[in-house]
């Protein structure tokens, strides 16, 4: 399990900043409001970092 899964990850080089800028910009394309845009950017944002960290804590050291 843990060689397919190292397998199957790719790394995305950006920072912090240009991924919220990126994710913002899409979530604005569906968020009526600029409220619902942002929440919807952050929740994205959450569950992308979120999935990092146990991709992070399954990987051998």
């Amino acid at each position: 399990m843990k060689k397919h899964l190292e397998q199957s990850l790719e790394s995305i080089h950006t920072t912090i900043g240009e991924l919220v800028e990126a994710l913002t910009q899409v979530a604005q394309e569906d968020g009526n409001t600029p409220d619902k845009s942002y929440e919807l950017a952050a929740e994205t944002l959450s569950s992308i970092l979120s999935r990092q960290d146990r991709q992070i804590d399954i990987l051998p050291r």
